[in-house]
């Protein structure tokens, strides 16, 4: 399941449960957004075969971050570019938050273990909202 967080029609954010993951591997954002996620359900034995991905020049211009939550909950507030508060969500165990556009605050609300994957290189480019 994937809840897309919206207003009109942009896309401020996605949580992705896996909990209702279908057979295979299937795409889970926009093709055009710099960072990508793919979603795959795969039975044992299942093999991708030996491959390497060809190294090409991108320019990314809109940072992007997804948080895996491998245990606990946060809750999350997203706002627009303008600061405005466009809603808070409730991220748990086995879910994932990618966030596409935007600002957020995080808040652990239980003892967490997360993965967060940024577009790099981390560096000190926060905005105090």
């Amino acid at each position: 399941m994937i809840k897309e967080i919206k207003v009109g029609k942009k896309t401020y954010g996605l949580i992705i449960d896996l909990a209702d993951a279908v057979s295979g591997a299937h795409p889970a954002t926009d093709p055009r957004w710099p960072l990508q996620l793919l979603l795959m359900k795969r039975p044992k034995g299942h093999v991708v075969p030996k491959h390497m991905h060809k190294r090409l020049p991108r320019i990314t211009r809109q940072p992007q971050e997804a948080l895996v939550l491998v245990r606990g909950e946060v809750r999350v507030v997203i706002c627009d570019r303008k600061k405005k508060r466009i809603g808070t969500y409730t991220v748990k165990a086995g879910q994932c938050l990618f966030l596409a556009d935007g600002g957020h605050e995080v808040t652990f609300t239980k003892n967490t273990i997360a993965y967060e994957f940024k577009t790099g290189p981390y560096v000190a480019d926060k905005i105090s909202l």
